[in-house]
């Protein structure tokens, strides 16, 4: 604390005062119940039952890494032949990533050889790999092999549903070249750091009227995608704070027009290891994101990209409805109604904890989601995302889920 307060000129001002308050600020009053909720079985028993493909131990991670070698081999894409299957059309990087996964279960349970498009981030090109599995004794095997090797569109494949496929996280990070101390083949700085991916873009797009003050959203708001409040954030921020002052904390904004990022610019001002980016290169960012010890997600399928991580240790997300979602993994809570998670968490070898933030108080959680659901970006459902909610959160060890 005093290397903190001694880089500073001047004396402790009333901002150093609120950030210390944000930072130390009494836990609230369901502590006892989360510290409890989390050494409980029931939570491990609920996600064994909801995702049926999870079960191996942690321990056969590098076996599954080996069977996924035995599986696919990477194969020059001019010699590669039928069966193939591949992705047809475009999308922004969080579908792209979860089209993929879908497309890796497609060749698997079909017997595909497989083809990811190049530019699935920005100066990677595209890569093949031939399917050398023994595909009559796949026990996933839905159809005759090959029988339905194909294009298929990404509208499509986002809407498959209870997919957990084997080797997505491997073949993906071979295709990103993601290792213990690469991301996007670049090194990983030493240090630990966090990342929280804030939403930003054209879902929370508009202009203010400067005569009137009237607030007018843009009309490429897409209604799916309301936001995460400021306070989740605030709360994963007070957390990481308490473990160490020094750790730097990169907030990640597409624009400055979410709340939530022009909150945390103004942070930023009296939190030296506070780093809010915007307009940076997409690779470069990801890189830092995937190599972060803490990361926070937001509403969307971005958070896709976080299951390629094998630097992650804990991960934070919020829930509108703890009772409805408090069981399921990460992997499993945020997308759109309309796009279906998947089901995995193999390969997520250094994932130690699950941080999951709801509102500790149900009338502030009613007023929340019937405001801000469907998502129109007005000036009032910014103002409730601004606003300052009592947050709670339980913790869930990844060590006692049962796992493939």
């Amino acid at each position: 604390m005093t290397a903190l307060l001694s880089k500073k000129r001047h004396y402790i001002t009333l901002p150093f005062v609120i950030f210390l308050y944000v930072v130390f600020q009494v836990e609230p009053k369901g502590s006892a119940a989360r510290e409890a909720s989390s050494n409980e079985s029931s939570l491990a028993d609920g996600l064994a039952v909801k995702l049926p493909c999870l079960a191996k131990p942690p321990g056969s991670f590098i076996s599954m890494d080996e069977e996924c070698r035995q599986s696919f081999t990477s194969a020059p894409i001019q010699s590669l032949l039928e069966p193939l299957v591949e992705l047809e059309g475009s999308g922004r990087s969080g579908n792209l990533i979860l089209a993929l996964i879908h497309l890796v279960h497609y060749a698997e349970t079909h017997c595909c050889n497989l083809l990811f498009p190049p530019e699935v981030l920005p100066g990677f090109p595209s890569m093949a790999f031939r399917n050398i599995a023994d595909c009559a004794v796949h026990a996933n095997s839905t159809l005759p092999p090959n029988s339905s090797c194909k294009k298929l569109r990404i509208d499509d494949v986002l809407r498959f549903e209870g997919t957990c496929p084997r080797c997505a996280t491997f073949l993906l990070r071979e295709l990103l070249q993601i290792n213990s101390t690469h991301s996007l083949g670049q090194r990983c700085i030493e240090t630990e750091h966090a990342a929280f991916h804030v939403r930003a873009g054209d879902v929370v797009a508009g202009d203010f009227d400067v005569s009137s003050g009237t607030y007018t959203p843009s009309a490429k708001v897409h209604n799916m995608y309301w936001l995460y409040p400021t306070s989740y954030y605030v709360s994963v921020y007070r957390n990481i704070r308490k473990e160490s002052l020094s750790r730097n904390i990169f907030v990640f904004c597409e624009t400055l027009d979410n709340p939530t990022c022009g909150f945390f610019g103004k942070l930023a001002d009296i939190d030296e290891q506070l780093h809010v980016r915007t307009r940076h290169s997409l690779t470069d960012d990801i890189t830092l994101m995937l190599c972060a010890r803490d990361v926070a997600i937001s509403r969307g399928t971005f958070h896709t990209l976080f299951t390629l991580s094998l630097h992650m240790k804990s991960k934070h997300g919020f829930v509108i409805d703890r009772g409805e979602e408090s069981h399921l993994s990460l992997s499993e809570i945020g997308n759109p109604e309309s796009i279906p998670a998947f089901q995995a968490h193999h390969g997520q070898q250094s994932l130690e904890s699950e941080f999951l933030y709801y509102f500790a108080d149900d009338n502030e959680r009613q007023l929340y989601q019937s405001r801000t659901v469907p998502w129109k970006n007005t000036a009032y459902q910014r103002f409730l995302v601004d606003k300052r909610h009592k947050m709670d959160w339980q913790v869930k060890n990844v060590s006692e889920w049962v796992r493939e």
